[in-house]
């Protein structure tokens, strides 16, 4: 009797840590134990390896940490994306509830112009269709500027799991999220839906910074809110791409940034690829706007 007892304990310590990950945002900020973190990011280092009782962690670990020294204090670089893990071979893993989730990855562009790294989502190679640059045609000797993002939508049923491989570069992974794809049907949130709308829309006058700024507000009376969390998440980027381009070639940018037009142009153009690459955006409310800043 008692065994049996012990059985059924251990059996319901299992079930709830298989249940322990709720169907909520995750991101997660890559570095070392003394980075500092984005604000509501999980730091994950190359010691977070997976287990059944975090329900996440590398499959691969990163081989090491890197931080960016020259754009630390640069307005161009933030907690997530200043710091990171790198390796040839990098794989994580996470016990996601079923459902459509959205996922996103920064990187570094790194030595590269023309990526050949590779990604395998849930045992599926995934195409990455990143804007290619044309350099003199030498291999690069030093790590371009500016970082890449990735952003798709993928239905998961058991787990998630994704793996980057190095082609002719390592790795150098800045951070990523997972956000569930859920329909808003609070009507206290219908004005700003409506503003959402407005917002992507070609030659919007809605300020994007503006609108992410008032999503994270809501956010923090409901922080669980995974429409709220995907709005602001797409504002922000498109904010910061916009911010970029909108930089112009005026002297003080280049002071605040320290880099130049052309790199700035480029950071935009690497940012506005996680808007209109890797899924069907046919539907996607921010596409007008998206497609016309990339045009300019």
């Amino acid at each position: 009797m008692k065994k049996y007892f012990l059985f059924i304990l251990l059996f319901a310590a299992i079930v709830i840590e298989a249940q322990s990950i709720k169907k909520l945002p995750f991101v997660f900020d890559a570095g070392d134990n003394d980075s500092k973190v984005l604000a509501d990011a999980n730091l994950i280092t190359p010691q977070n390896l997976y287990n059944n009782k975090s329900g996440w962690g590398w499959t691969v670990s990163p081989d090491s940490v890197f931080y960016n020294t020259k754009l630390a204090k640069s307005t161009l670089r933030n907690d997530l994306t200043v710091d990171g893990v790198s390796g040839k071979e990098i794989a994580f893993k996470t016990d996601l509830p079923a459902g459509k989730w959205n996922f996103t990855f920064w990187m570094e562009q790194g030595l590269e112009d023309i990526n050949s790294a590779s990604l395998i989502i849930n045992g599926e190679n995934k195409n990455i269709n990143w804007h290619q640059y044309h350099s003199d045609g030498d291999r690069l000797t030093h790590l371009r500027n500016y970082y890449r993002v990735y952003q798709t939508q993928i239905n998961i049923s058991n787990g998630f799991e994704f793996k980057l491989t190095g082609g002719e570069d390592i790795i150098r992974l800045l951070g990523f999220s997972l956000i569930p794809i859920e329909d808003e049907t609070d009507e206290k949130y219908s004005k700003l839906i409506t503003v959402i709308g407005e917002a992507g829309k070609y030659k919007s006058k809605v300020v994007m910074a503006d609108l992410a700024a008032s999503l994270n507000e809501e956010l923090k009376l409901n922080p669980e809110n995974s429409y709220l969390f995907y709005w602001k998440h797409q504002a922000e980027l498109l904010a910061e791409a916009e911010r970029l381009i909108n930089m112009m070639g005026w002297e003080w940018a280049k002071k605040l940034t320290r880099l130049s037009i052309f790199d700035r142009f480029h950071q935009a153009v690497n940012i506005l690829d996680s808007q209109l690459e890797h899924y069907d955006y046919s539907d996607y409310i921010f596409k007008e706007r998206s497609l016309w800043l990339r045009g300019k």
